[in-house]
């Protein structure tokens, strides 16, 4: 009986102890499984943050590489553009001491043969380097009024070309910029550019919704880059200048700089592009572009497509009639936007201007824009007035509120550049007499002359962008000379501002 109890007493025990026995090792394996998946976490964790931190790591040391890369396309750049510049000054500055020893028409010859090998110089200069370079000779090679026609002939091939970015360089910006694969964003793309430009490059592209669209995506780098080519421009001209006429060189200089670095500005161009799509209309027959805002970004401006040719190459083909319609149209549209709306179109080259399959005037590329306050535009406005009326002595005191200055305090040197720049508005049979280049030399050395006896010391900032686009529009009468009054063109906007002045 006693054994039978002791022994049931361990039997009860026994369980008792391996209950508590499994409980502890349930335990301690909970301990270990709750250690294990914590040591997995930390491991998990800690591994994560290394790969990050190593991720952080490639990427700065890919931006340091690609940093590194630029220092030395830079340094490269300022070596060989510097070198090619440096020749072209030199040139004429030689040609200068070495024209006193020739004969006149020796000495013209000589220039002549300078000026195409100097033309060829700064078109490989600005194919090769593009950036500023290239913009300054898409500016020039509209310039007839101020350049030989050797060097508009060498530069006007620059309007169309600029290096290519690859289309792997251009997808992984558009990407970056909008957040996302180029296959969400767009249902396609094109990977060959439409147009290459020094600033950017725009593809066409169709939106999922069936839009299609311009993508303009900026080039890597291209602030830096053009800070570097303003700079040797400046020396440049710097070495120039006891060739060049007495003039304001600090103002346009300043102003040039301006221009162009707010080209890069995209997000200031998507306001001005819609800032013109709103005004354009009031001219009729013209327009600009639409923004699509959920595809534009800092880097990365986008708006509607819009088919059309070229504004040169439809006056090519355009019929008289046809020919002083878009003149007429071009005319209008740009007095309106000075006198009117006081912010215009400052770089309105043949790349710039499409005529549409309507037959409107498309204005595009909205980065270089014109200022001009509202008691600029009443002077304005006051000086084209004088200017249509033949009133010297009003147009005298229009030039000198305005803020031009010569040496001397005369407004002659004023008065005969106006002429100069204006007289075709006045005067169109002028465009008709320009038939040769012996004519437009004659007309260039009297310009010289001019600012030589008594030169401009002073110009107001915002005229240098409004000669720039009467030089465009010089050089577009130059070549095509249609027959037609420009003065009445400017009626609508005269008549416009003038009612808006009060």
């Amino acid at each position: 009986m006693q054994a039978s109890t002791a022994q049931t007493e361990r039997s009860s025990r026994r369980p008792a102890g391996l209950v508590a026995w499994l409980r502890v090792l349930d335990a301690s394996l909970a301990l270990i499984e709750a250690s294990v998946w914590k040591l997995r976490d930390v491991t998990e964790e800690t591994l994560l943050y290394a790969r990050e931190d190593f991720g952080r790591f490639l990427d700065e040391l890919g931006l340091l590489r690609e940093r590194a890369d630029f220092e030395r396309a830079r340094f490269a750049r300022l070596g060989s553009a510097g070198l090619a510049l440096g020749k072209i000054a030199a040139s004429y500055r030689l040609h200068l001491t070495k024209a006193a020893f020739l004969s006149r028409t020796r000495a013209e010859k000589a220039l002549e043969k300078l000026h195409a090998e100097n033309a060829r110089r700064f078109r490989q200069l600005a194919e090769s380097e593009g950036g500023g370079f290239l913009k300054i000779g898409q500016l020039l090679s509209t310039r007839r009024d101020l350049l030989p026609e050797v060097f508009i002939r060498e530069l006007e091939p620059l309007q169309d070309q600029a290096p290519k970015l690859g289309f792997e360089a251009i997808k992984a910006a558009v990407e970056s910029e909008l957040g996302g694969s180029l296959d969400e964003l767009f249902a396609e793309f094109e990977s060959e550019p439409r147009a290459a430009a020094s600033i950017g490059q725009v593809h066409r592209a169709r939106l999922h919704d069936g839009r299609h669209a311009a993508v303009k995506v900026r080039r890597p780098h291209i602030r830096e880059t053009l800070i570097l080519d303003l700079e040797l421009l400046g020396a440049f001209l710097e070495a120039l200048r006891s060739s060049l006429p007495p003039t304001d060189l600090e103002t346009i200089e300043c102003e040039i700089r301006r221009a162009l670095l707010e080209e890069v500005d995209f997000a200031l161009e998507r306001e001005r592009t819609e800032r013109f799509a709103a005004a354009l209309p009031q001219t009729r027959g013209a327009r600009g572009p639409a923004v699509i805002h959920e595809r534009s970004s800092e880097g990365v401006l986008t708006t509607e497509w819009i088919e059309g040719v070229k504004f040169t190459e439809a006056l090519e083909a355009a019929g008289d009639s046809e020919k002083i319609r878009l003149f007429e149209l071009l005319i209008e549209s740009i007095a309106r936007q000075i006198l009117v709306d006081g912010a215009f179109h400052a770089d309105p080259h043949p790349g710039n201007l499409f005529v549409n399959e309507e037959g409107e005037l498309v204005f595009i590329d909205f980065g270089c824009i014109g200022e001009i306050s509202p008691e600029s535009r009443r002077e304005y406005l006051r000086l084209m007035q004088a200017f249509l009326a033949s009133d010297r002595e009003s147009l005298g005191r229009s030039l000198s509120r305005l803020g031009f200055e010569t040496a001397s305090g005369n407004p002659g040197t004023l008065l005969f550049f106006a002429d100069s720049l204006l007289g075709m508005l006045r005067d169109p049979e002028r465009l008709q007499n320009i038939g040769s280049a012996e004519d437009l030399t004659r007309e260039l050395e009297a310009l010289l002359n001019a600012a030589t006896d008594d030169p401009v010391v002073k110009l107001p900032a915002d005229f240098i962008l409004i000669a720039r686009v009467f030089g465009t529009l010089s050089g577009f009468f130059m070549h095509h000379k249609p027959a037609f009054e420009p003065a009445r063109c400017l009626l609508p906007a005269i008549s416009e501002a003038m009612m808006k002045a009060g």
